[in-house]
């Protein structure tokens, strides 16, 4: 995995049908230098969630591009939300709790799967119901934690470092997240253990976790 872009945004007030709503969901790409602190990336801003990155793919790009019918081009990096635009991201490999290098002096962990909000229906001009097709999709981005604080490049490389194949991978956490069924017992308690599970995938976990027992 390389990283290709990063951005940033503000707080913006917008019209979802009759709901006004405030967002930092509109993401544009920044130039050098690339700060990534404890609260990410240098000058971005969040409305609601604490989650301090977001990263998706070039090639989820593509896929939402070919299923949607739009020209891949036409959206610029950010477009989804993202503050990391990477080449590639497997969200079947990834497990909660795994440790990466950004380059020489940054240090991420994976945290969580992205919960898709009326917000990203509204980007892409499609209705309500798409969320959960995003979300099981398998090319819907994760959220990272910042362990160490630094300066990225184009070209860098995101390296795994410290890896538990035992805990759930993105991919599963997503599913979790949207399946009407309880999630699996064992899996959700190890995630809800894990301090570095995303603060927006713990919010909603922890109302499953009853069902579940």
């Amino acid at each position: 995995m390389r990283l290709l872009t990063v951005s940033a945004g503000v707080l913006h007030t917008i019209q979802i049908g009759g709901e006004v709503v405030k967002t930092g969901h509109l993401k544009v790409p920044q130039e050098e230098p690339w700060i990534i602190t404890d609260d990410g990336v240098a000058g971005d801003r969040r409305a609601v969630h604490p989650d301090k990155l977001y990263a998706f793919s070039r090639e989820a790009y593509i896929h939402w591009g070919t299923e949607l019918g739009v020209e891949p081009s036409r959206w610029p990096d950010g477009f989804f939300g993202e503050n990391l635009t990477l080449d590639t991201l497997d969200e079947q490999a990834l497990r909660i709790g795994d440790v990466f290098t950004l380059g020489a002096e940054v240090r991420l962990f994976v945290a969580g799967a992205r919960n898709p909000c009326l917000k990203l229906s509204w980007r892409l001009g499609q209705t309500p119901a798409f969320q959960e097709h995003f979300a099981r999709s398998g090319h819907a981005g994760a959220y990272f934690g910042v362990e160490t604080t630094g300066r990225v490049r184009p070209g860098d490389r995101l390296q795994r470092v410290a890896h538990d194949p035992g805990m759930p991978s993105v991919a599963d956490v997503s599913r979790y997240l949207i399946d009407r069924d309880p999630p699996p017992l064992e899996p959700l308690r190890k995630l809800l253990a894990s301090p570095r599970l995303s603060g927006t995938n713990r919010l909603l976990l922890s109302a499953k976790i009853e069902a579940a027992e």
